[in-house]
């Protein structure tokens, strides 16, 4: 798991630092012999709690599978916040279940023209948790909405 330049980056997907990798390897039951060549590390600074990490690992798209219902929710704790943003847009603007599942794949998973599917992974220590599911589930409504 060598630490490889930035154009070796193309069709990986960020999980963050080593516990992250280590939670990922354990959900997906993966040994670090089955992810040497699916792997790749960069520098990167996090804090966790009172511990500091400068490395950032990635793993290849081609190893994640989705979870429930949400086809960008790349791991268990996707899978929640998903379901969290859902259950806040059925509260907060009336939408039924499915219609709150169809406008977050639309807004996450369903790729570009020509693109690929799902367009994002949310997996690991993904940018979307920098904001609440309520955040999320009123950005999503609006752009829904709008559609």
């Amino acid at each position: 798991m060598g630490e490889a330049p930035a154009n070796q980056f193309h069709g990986y997907v960020p999980l963050g630092p080593k516990p992250y990798l280590d939670r990922f390897m354990i959900e997906y039951r993966r040994t670090g012999v089955e992810l040497h060549n699916k792997t790749r590390r960069r520098r990167a600074s996090f804090r966790i709690g009172d511990e500091t990490f400068d490395v950032e690992y990635l793993v290849h798209e081609c190893l994640l599978r989705s979870h429930g219902e949400f086809r960008c929710a790349g791991d268990e704790e996707a899978l929640q916040f998903c379901r969290d943003t859902a259950d806040e847009m059925v509260s907060l603007f009336g939408m039924t279940r499915d219609e709150a599942v169809v406008a977050i794949n639309r807004q996450w998973s369903d790729a570009e023209p020509a693109g690929r599917m799902p367009r994002v992974w949310i997996v690991g220590l993904d940018i979307v948790y920098h904001e609440t599911p309520e955040y999320w589930a009123e950005r999503i409504f609006r752009v829904h909405a709008s559609s």
